[in-house]
């Protein structure tokens, strides 16, 4: 299944490569954002671990930002933006 930006998304997806449009597509995101969220959403959903405070503040965190650099962009856009994080970060 092709992601918001053309890359491949699936279990074992390409962060490192998906991490890297989205801090090129996205101004007030940083490097290594998307990929930490990324892991501590693996650690929850398959470890079965319960996030630390720390941990939630992060994924939290990197969905603002995301959110926030998406008010500029058309509603189709937007749509993708959400259910793609919610699909394979949530």
């Amino acid at each position: 299944m092709l992601g918001i930006f053309g890359i491949e998304t699936k279990l074992g997806w390409k962060t490192k490569e998906m991490d890297k449009k989205i801090t090129d597509h996205f101004a007030n995101i940083e490097a290594g954002e998307y990929e930490r969220a990324c892991e501590l959403v693996e650690k929850t959903i398959y470890g079965e671990i319960k996030l630390e405070m720390f941990e939630e503040r992060t994924v939290r965190s990197f969905r603002d930002k995301l959110a926030e650099e998406a008010k500029g962009l058309a509603w189709k856009e937007k749509l993708k933006l959400r259910y793609q994080f919610q699909k394979y970060c949530m």
